[in-house]
């Protein structure tokens, strides 16, 4: 296909996408990337992006087909360099120590691969790759180390004694997850809403979070409290919108199942 027969934004896509292959030395051929500029083509937001945005897409779409496909002869390569991620992100979460039930950080990393492997077809470049794996990740791990506790105190000899221990270990790891879910959520909220123009809904936002009441924040902002009330139904609307912060209560939900 001759560049003239590519729309403008195809174009300009193909640029990025031949330097961006230059760059990192893929090795794609021209036919396969224009193959992956009609795959990206296809999503609706992808010619409102900025270039940074956009090369980030392109390096994530290049990626993940990598990965979703055993066949690719860069396959094992770049799981093996993706996988130096997986512990730096446990720590980002606190998830990375050793704990009673899963004695070894290589199978932390292990049940963070097979996670990922699992919601790999789920993934439709809504966020960058590496927010929606940060979630995978954290979640996958929760859980495992939680079952994994759970089946070691089913093990134990039980005495009065050793149920209360129990039971206060369960709730302050439960509320230790908690606070990580939270921190999460915190960081996705504040990236969805500073994309607005609006730059008082992640000030809101964050001011809510911290108990502050309407009549106190208000004043705050030199707006009125019903001002303060609307906003914040926008920000409950804009959040509700987007597609990760659903994609991650419907996680939630599934693995309550």
């Amino acid at each position: 296909m001759n560049i003239s027969d590519f729309s403008p934004q195809q174009q300009h896509l193909l640029s990025l996408m031949a330097d961006l292959n230059k760059k990192h030395q893929w090795g794609l051929s021209r036919p396969l990337q224009e193959q992956y500029i009609n795959d990206l083509m296809q999503m609706d937001d992808v010619i409102k992006r900025e270039d940074q945005d956009l090369q980030g897409l392109i390096a994530d779409y290049h990626l993940v087909k990598v990965l979703r496909n055993d066949q690719d002869p860069n396959y094992e390569a770049a799981w093996e360099s993706w996988m130096r991620e997986v512990i730096p992100i446990l720590k980002h979460a606190s998830l990375w120590r050793i704990n009673d039930g899963i004695s070894d950080l290589d199978d932390i990393a292990q049940i963070a691969r097979e996670a990922v492997i699992r919601s790999l077809p789920k993934f439709q470049f809504k966020s960058r790759f590496s927010t929606w794996v940060f979630q995978v990740i954290t979640r996958s791990v929760r859980r495992a180390i939680r079952d994994a506790e759970a089946r070691k105190r089913a093990q134990r000899p039980e005495s009065l004694d050793a149920i209360q221990e129990c039971r206060l270990a369960g709730s302050s790891e439960q509320q230790l997850h908690n606070q990580v879910d939270l921190k999460l959520l915190h960081e996705m909220a504040l990236e969805i809403l500073s994309k607005h123009p609006d730059q008082r809904l992640p000030i809101i936002f964050t001011r809510m979070l911290d108990d502050e009441t309407i009549t106190d924040l208000a004043p705050k902002l030199a707006i009125s409290s019903q001002r303060v009330r609307a906003l914040l139904k926008q920000i409950r609307k804009l959040l509700s919108e987007d597609p990760r912060w659903r994609e991650w209560f419907e996680s939630d939900e599934d693995s309550n199942e």
